[in-house]
């Protein structure tokens, strides 16, 4: 979690200095995105097997007919909050994308 909140930190005050203060702390960021995708490898592939048969319990029982009322009612909730997931996630990325392309210029220049 702390790792998350350093990488998410670290974005923010990339965008907020701007490009002539930020640039000091683009190695900070990218050293924190190296620490956080390290972590996150290891957390996810730990938990892998346990994962794959809970996430696909309800629709295994849905598509069988033989959920019950509250089990099925779990799995639309967990749909909903999936999809309204994704939505959101890729919303903020179309309007994150202006900001990307200011550091892309950034670093093709100092290269």
């Amino acid at each position: 979690m702390l790792s998350t909140l350093a990488l998410l930190g670290t974005g923010i005050a990339l965008v907020a200095l701007g490009r002539d203060v930020g640039r000091q702390y683009l190695w900070l960021h990218k050293a924190t995105f190296f620490v956080w995708g390290a972590l996150l490898a290891v957390h996810l592939l730990g938990h892998t097997i346990e994962t794959i048969p809970l996430a696909t319990a309800d629709w295994r029982e849905w598509r069988r007919g033989t959920a019950g009322a509250r089990r099925l009612d779990g799995a639309r909730i967990r749909a909903v909050l999936l999809v309204a997931t994704l939505v959101v996630g890729a919303v903020l990325r179309v309007v994150s994308l202006g900001w990307v392309g200011t550091w892309h210029h950034f670093i093709h220049h100092l290269g």
